[in-house]
This record gives structure tokens, sequence and C-alpha cells, in this order.
């Protein structure tokens, strides 16, 4: 596995000295990547210095951090903290790229802790990192991507690992009754009388607890709202002429989906298109392997990055330029005679989840 995570590393030049015409991207990928390999035992040194030497001016605050990473567990700790900046920037930005190297403020600062810790885990600012991460998934119950995830818990993992050991036990009641005491160890409480309980917790002895409470259940109500955040999604359905089909569709009858996103604010790259079938339709052949009933398409038709195919829905990815209209087709089948609610269908960037979209929800008949 390691020599595949060198190779990686190593691929596209990521390592060949960076000239004075790299762009950001290809300096953290070259920050990254030293501290990745000096992680597996294999530090790329001339790299590093060359980095520290004469591109440091040029690298974000957590790829500095990721470069003392690299020389700290190189050994050299008097030069990781010699790169480390003098200040940490704790503000958040709602900025989330969504695509290259996935920057977000979240993910950065949990690099950040994550690196501090490898290099002097005594350092003033980990106490705010921590903080702030955690003030960070406390807001919204959850940090919003994979990447914030990943990173944010490698680096809370390793600062809850150097913390002195827990010895403690502690007491709860719900609506004043007492129940089960709990330890340093660990406890769960199951039950469906806890919504809108008054809980009290009381902790004894040297530590700090922590706690969650997760409910989960099927919503009585169907309503689901509509909207756009940065990105337009429209569907519609169509005769293989290119004849829009309102409501009703004949049992047997061929129709393509048409799916129409828009990228409002900025270019978009890893945006997941979710289209939920109603009942009474069935994907005919998504790969559109008879076109020649539909050569309109070929002018029109977007190339999704991925598609994903299930029986009750259809997923595809793909990149979407700034204000510029993409449409995808895929053909479906009216099999079951009835009356059927239409879910809607959805956009969201992966990377970026408060850029998103939901719409075209409704009722369709299919008739005899």
């Amino acid at each position: 596995m390691l020599e595949g995570l060198r190779h990686q590393a190593r691929r596209g030049g990521t390592l060949n000295t960076p000239n004075e015409g790299s762009d950001r991207y290809t300096l953290t990928q070259a920050a990254y990547a030293c501290y990745v390999l000096a992680a597996a035992g294999e530090p790329e040194k001339p790299v590093m210095h060359y980095l520290r030497n004469n591109r440091l001016d040029g690298l974000n605050d957590y790829s500095r951090f990721q470069l003392a990473g690299a020389f700290a567990l190189s050994g050299n700790v008097k030069t990781a903290l010699s790169i480390l900046p003098d200040s940490i920037n704790l503000e958040k930005t709602g900025r989330r790229d969504t695509g290259r190297n996935f920057d977000s403020s979240i993910r950065a600062q949990a690099i950040m802790l994550d690196m501090l810790i490898e290099v002097r885990e005594n350092h003033p600012a980990i106490p705010k990192l921590v903080e702030s991460l955690t003030r960070a998934a406390s807001k919204g119950q959850r940090w919003a991507t994979t990447q914030e995830n990943a990173f944010a818990f490698l680096a809370l993992g390793k600062f809850l690992k150097n913390q002195p050991h827990q010895k403690f036990t502690g007491t709860i009641t719900r609506n004043g009754a007492k129940l089960p005491n709990f330890d340093s160890t660990g406890r769960q409480y199951i039950g469906s009388d806890w919504d809108g309980a008054d809980i009290k917790l009381t902790l004894k002895g040297k530590g700090t607890g922590y706690y969650y409470w997760e409910a989960f259940g099927v919503s009585g109500d169907s309503y689901i709202e509509e909207y756009g955040h940065e990105l337009r999604i429209s569907r519609r359905y169509l005769t293989p002429d290119g004849s829009r089909v309102k409501n009703v569709f004949q049992q047997g009858e061929l129709v393509l989906a048409e799916i129409t996103v828009e990228a409002l604010t900025s270019d978009l790259e890893n945006v997941v298109i979710v289209d939920m079938l109603p009942a009474g339709l069935e994907i005919e052949n998504s790969r559109l392997a008879s076109r020649e009933s539909v050569s309109w398409l070929y002018t029109q038709a977007f190339t999704p990055d991925y598609i994903d195919i299930h029986d009750d829905r259809l997923i595809f990815f793909g990149t979407f330029p700034y204000q510029q209209a993409r449409k995808f087709y895929y053909p479906l089948r009216a099999v079951t005679e009835g009356t059927f609610t239409v879910p809607p269908v959805s956009a969201e960037a992966m990377y970026d989840p408060t850029k998103s979209a939901v719409a075209s929800s409704g009722t369709i008949q299919v008739v005899k």
C-alpha cells in the first residue's frame, strides 16, 4: 500500500521542482505530497527545501503547515517551527472549492490543527483551533463535506488521544427520574420517550464527558420545499419528436426526461444530480443506444462525468460552467396504469452543499 501511495504522490510531476509559474494548486499539491511521503518514511527533501527557500510566500497557510509537518516527521523540528506563521487566521469564509483541492476554511483549520499536533503539541493556537472546529460542527450539527469531516476527525482524534486519561462516573436523570449511571467507558440509552424531556447530567472525577442525542423516523408531511441556491435545475418530459408531455402518459409510451442544470454564480465541479422516478415510469435504456429515433439529441445532449442507474432513480455527476445551462436526456417508459407522485429532481455541489437546488415535483397519470 505504501508503494502505491508513493507512486500516487509522485505522479504527474507533482514532486518535480515547482517552477516560478506554478499555480497555487500545484504548490499545494507539492506540499501535501511532501507531507504524505514524510509520513510514509520517504521524505522528498530536495523539494521540501526548494519550497521552503524559494516558494514559501506562494503557499497558503495550511500548505505551510503541511510543509512544516513534513520537516518535523523527517526529524528537522527546528526548520518545521521556523516555517509556521506567526499567527493563525481563525476567520471562516463561505467559499469552498468544488474541485481540485477542495479547499474550505474548516478543512484548512483541521489541517493546521493536525500539523500543529505533529510539530508542537503545546502550541497556544491548538485550543483555539479545537474550539473553532467544534463550534462549526455544532452550528449545523455536522461539518459540510467529506473533506471537512475527514480532516477534522483526524485532527481532533489526535488531539483527544493526547489528553490525560479520563476517569469519571456520571448520573443522568430524565424528567427527574434517575437512569442507570455511566462512566468514562461510555453508555447508550435507547427509548421513545426522550423527545422534549428534561435531561440533567452530572460528572464526578477527572476528565471531560461528551454526549450526543439522535432521533430518527418518517415524516408525516409529504411537502417538499423547492429552492435554488446558486444552482438552477428543472425537469420535463418529452416525446421522441421533442414535444412536451405534461401530466398524462399513455401506458407503453416511450418518453424522454430532460434535466436542465445551470450554475448561477461560478463554475461548479463535482455536482451530483438525483432524478427520482414516479412509480409508473421505468428507465428504458439510459445509454440511449437507439438514438437514431431521436437524432436531435446529438446536438443538444450533455455528457455526464459518470452515471449511476437504480430501479427508482438515475444519478449523474458533472461539471457546470458559469451561467451556461446544460441539458441531459434519458429515456423512460410508462409501464403501470394509475396516478403517481413525481418526486423532485435535485442538484448539489458535493464539496459545497450550500450550492444546491430542488425542483419539478408534481403528479402524473398513466392511462391505457
